[in-house]
């Protein structure tokens, strides 16, 4: 799976089901933009933890699977952060939008997104704790004069979603790939 066809893409259509299933357990409660970005920041961290542990423990594959359920439950956390933050800034379309990015992704960077062989669960979350990172300079102080990134906060949330998702298609048939 390196190369992908955005207008045909098998990962497009598990992007949007897993968005679809996980939205529905979405707190529609409203939260602020701290509490939600950290909550972000909190399964960013538990993520690597899990990532760290499982490379560290150099473990038979049948003894890894607490560590890929790990993986796979922070990532289904880290997608509904991301849905939480996009509905507090008026996004209600997961699905759509999370697929759009992931294909835009998937265009600019061929055979590099977080579903593709050839990523490490460490390099994978390096990227995604990039772009957990963008999210908030997005909102620090600054982000709009010539001092901050000039981020949209909406895009960098987005990007986190589609990322995680991305990843987690990976263990959409029960094990990781």
């Amino acid at each position: 799976m390196s190369a992908h066809n955005p207008a045909n893409s098998d990962t497009a259509k598990k992007i949007r089901q897993a968005a679809a299933s996980l939205g529905v357990y979405v707190n529609r409660q409203p939260w602020n933009t701290l509490g939600l970005t950290a909550e972000l920041y909190d399964n960013i961290g538990s993520l690597g933890f899990s990532i760290e542990r499982l490379k560290a423990a150099e473990l038979q594959r049948a003894d890894t699977t607490p560590y890929h359920n790990s993986i796979r439950s922070k990532l289904e956390f880290i997608a509904m952060d991301a849905m939480e933050l996009l509905l507090h800034y008026g996004v209600e379309d997961f699905g759509e939008v999370l697929v759009a990015e992931y294909e835009r992704a998937a265009a600019k960077h061929p055979g590099m997104t977080l579903d593709c062989d050839g990523h490490t669960d460490e390099s994978r979350f390096y990227a995604l704790a990039e772009e957990v990172g963008e999210v908030a300079a997005s909102l620090t102080y600054d982000n709009a004069n010539s001092t901050g990134h000039n981020a949209d906060t909406i895009a960098e949330v987005t990007q986190v979603g589609a990322l995680a998702l991305a990843w987690l298609t990976r263990y959409q048939d029960g094990e990781d790939r």
